[in-house]
């Protein structure tokens, strides 16, 4: 009996605020959210004079850095997928899928200060 109350009520009910909450806090960093994606990709654009006229303190690691290992991740994450199943378009669409989550997951959970 309790086992079933478990899994039929308490858990739906726990992954569902979860996922509310997820949500939520992604609803309410929208606007901090679409200025990063922007200053990252516009410092793609960026040469390396301008970047050297930036303080110090405004330097981030570069974007070009960033997204190449998010690249080279995408690559491992595909070869370790195509290992498992020997299915070529799965792992891609299944490594696809694990980039984006992994990008919310990271934006909500490194969320505690809004």
């Amino acid at each position: 009996m309790s086992v079933a109350v478990w899994r039929f009520i308490v858990r739906p009910i726990a992954v569902g605020g979860m996922l509310v909450g997820a949500a939520y806090t992604l609803y309410k960093m929208r606007t901090s959210l679409t200025a990063g994606l922007g200053k990252a990709f516009s410092d793609l654009r960026q040469t390396a004079d301008e970047q050297s006229k930036l303080s110090r303190t405004e330097r981030y690691m570069s974007s070009k850095t960033v997204f190449g290992l998010i690249f080279l991740m995408f690559l491992l994450m595909c070869f370790l997928y195509i290992r498992i199943s020997g299915l070529v378009w799965p792992a891609v669409l299944a490594a696809v899928v694990m980039l984006i989550v992994g990008f919310f997951f990271a934006t909500v959970s490194g969320s505690w200060w809004e």
